[in-house]
């Protein structure tokens, strides 16, 4: 008996739909895993950016509330704005609180002080709120950090390796820059010589502030010597810093012109000209075609604002000026009083600036609109007192002293020390209410 053999019909395809069935599930389980952790992923980010936004905010408030008045309330007001800031912001969707997790009593134990960082911009040896109170001189403290409480952020899909849930936080260290302690400030983001110092040296009893990224943002070359307690650049590196001292603190956050808060004056109607002789006493007001004083001449300004409107001021020649409680402001008519430089050279006398009112502490005011260079070369019989500034302006320094001067604050877009010896000091004990640097800018550090 023949035994019949019969072919299956299928030929294995059987086999081969099983298969792609069993890839089929697993490319779905694969992809649906993928899927679901890169949602967790980006919920967990977006948590993790929402608590560093309460931190950066949090700091930022702490590090102006360290500049409040007066200094033995400062450390209790930097943390009641720190924390309480902190607690305007949500997590998790914006829709959770940090109290629901930790009281406020313990949120301020995460808010801590320093009075300098290190390389890395670490607070260097933090203090606590008690500790930092109990401090022989609270008005040290310059830098606050705040951290968040740590908070549980639910994991969705990806749990077998995530686990249910994640445990995050976020801190952020932010201090004064450009409001507390500044009195040198070169604006221009990206200028080459932003701050120059050639052949001269500069003492500074304040802080400089250069905000150019550029290699060569600040330069110091020649025979010079710039020293002051605290210099602060973008730029992260500098070839041309051999007389600098201390060394600059390189790749710092750029400051915001700390004098931007000031209202220009009214400009009037113009008067008539006035003849500038010897002896000559003139009065605040608009002076369409500006002030020319040369020869010789001696010429007192009595106290006020005196309005440039085209012109600028000249002063050259051995002249000698006096005036005590004066704003000069630089501006001009476009098509009419054409815009002209500050240029002082060669002259002596002493202008001091207002020690009250909305332009005190400020004796040069240059209105933005006006590009013109301000040279001021008066040599060692010349004293200035206030603030020169020169926005979007050159600012040429050279061969003046104002060892004499209380104070003496340059902002300008740059500004170039050349020859002699020159003395930035900063003392506003004769200012109403201090320095025309108004404490409210605050950075992140870290």
């Amino acid at each position: 008996m023949k035994t019949a053999l019969i072919a299956d019909p299928s030929n294995g395809k059987n086999k081969e739909h099983g298969n792609v069935l069993v890839y089929t599930v697993l490319s779905t389980l694969f992809l649906f895993f993928a899927v679901g952790l890169g949602v967790d992923l980006s919920h967990l980010y977006m948590a993790k950016a929402e608590l560093q936004n309460a931190a950066d905010a949090g700091a930022l408030a702490g590090a102006k509330g360290l500049q409040h008045n007066p200094v033995s309330e400062r450390i209790q007001v930097a943390v009641d704005q720190a924390v309480n800031t902190m607690n305007l912001n949500k997590y998790n969707f914006n829709n959770k609180t940090f109290a629901a997790v930790m009281t406020t009593a313990d949120q301020r134990t995460l808010v801590t002080f320093g009075k300098t960082l290190d390389s890395s911009d670490e607070i260097v040896d933090p203090k606590t709120e008690a500790q930092a109170q109990a401090d022989a001189d609270p008005s040290t403290f310059k830098y606050v950090r705040v951290s968040t409480p740590s908070v549980p952020v639910n994991v969705f899909f990806a749990s077998p390796i995530l686990g249910s849930s994640q445990t995050l936080n976020a801190r952020a260290i932010a201090g004064a820059s450009g409001g507390n302690g500044g009195c040198i400030y070169a604006l221009n983001p990206t200028a080459n010589n932003a701050l120059v110092v050639s052949s001269s040296t500069v003492n500074v009893q304040c802080g400089v502030f250069v905000d150019s990224s550029s290699s060569s943002g600040l330069a110091a070359s020649g025979s010079c010597n710039l020293t002051a307690p605290v210099i602060s650049v973008v730029q992260t590196s500098c070839s041309q810093c051999g007389c600098v001292n201390p060394s600059p603190q390189f790749g710092q956050p750029a400051v915001v012109d700390p004098l931007l808060y000031l209202q220009p004056p009214t400009v009037g109607a113009c008067p008539p000209a006035i003849p500038i002789n010897n002896g000559t006493v003139l009065d605040p007001g608009v002076y369409c075609g500006g002030i020319t004083i040369n020869s010789k001449t001696g010429v007192k300004f009595n106290p006020g604002t005196y309005i440039l409107n085209g012109g600028g001021l000249t002063i050259h020649g051995g002249s000698t000026v006096s005036g005590a409680g004066v704003t000069f402001y630089n501006t001009g008519t476009p098509g009419t009083w054409a815009y002209k430089p500050i240029d002082i050279s060669s002259s002596g006398g002493t202008l001091t600036a207002p020690t009250t009112g909305p332009l005190a502490g400020i004796l040069f005011f240059q209105d933005p609109a006006n590009t013109q260079k301000a040279v001021i070369s008066g040599g060692t019989i010349l004293k200035l007192e206030g603030a020169l500034y020169f926005p979007t302006a050159i600012l040429e320094f050279s061969g003046a002293s104002s060892s004499v001067s209380a104070y003496l604050v340059l902002v300008a877009d740059t500004i170039k020390f050349t020859g002699g010896s020159s003395a930035v000091n900063a003392d506003y004990s004769g200012l109403e209410n201090g320095s025309p640097i108004k404490g409210h800018l605050v950075v992140l550090y870290h």
